[in-house]
């Protein structure tokens, strides 16, 4: 799908709902991320996180970004993410989602869902709902991280980051 929407506007947002819609009756859910973000759940497996009771009427689970910060490298280097960028994290209001996968009318930004308030229900990670009015936004001013979140290592070492903006935006 990549090599289709490179380049093109809005082009990551099409690639995600590509891959909603062309394997929707395959998983109960999808989560969407980039290549640089991990999801992490507290003390739980993801299974048994997503068959929580709390859950079973939510279409959409929002999470919350901790975001590294460069830990003053300049240079890339090999080491893994979690050994190069220990922390300290920076809690951020934007969010990614879990999207129940029967939605057939589902569109995709590249953080979240469009949807119709009338019809699905969006929680946060603790289970408790959360109303947005028409448009799902990506950014939820409450930042809650108690039960799990989204690790970004968006900005890495300050080559990777000029690297990064040099490649320009995915869409």
């Amino acid at each position: 799908i990549y090599d289709n929407i490179k380049g093109k506007i809005k082009g990551q947002s099409v690639a995600f709902t590509t891959c909603y819609h062309n394997n929707i009756n395959k998983f109960d859910w999808f989560l969407m991320v980039d290549m640089d973000e991990f999801l992490y759940i507290v003390n739980d497996t993801l299974k048994d996180f997503l068959v929580n009771e709390k859950f079973k009427e939510c279409d959409f689970i929002k999470f919350h970004w901790l975001i590294s910060t460069d830990n003053n490298l300049i240079h890339y280097d090999s080491r893994p993410l979690f050994e190069r960028f220990k922390g300290p994290f920076i809690k951020d209001k934007y969010v990614k989602s879990i999207i129940r996968g029967n939605i057939s009318d589902l569109k995709y930004w590249v953080h979240s869902p469009e949807y119709s308030p009338l019809k699905n229900i969006t929680c946060n990670n603790v289970g408790e709902k959360i109303n947005y009015g028409k448009v799902n936004i990506e950014c939820v001013n409450t930042i809650n991280i108690e039960k799990a979140f989204i690790f970004h290592f968006r900005f890495k070492s300050a080559e990777e980051l000029i690297t990064k903006f040099k490649r320009g935006y995915s869409d």
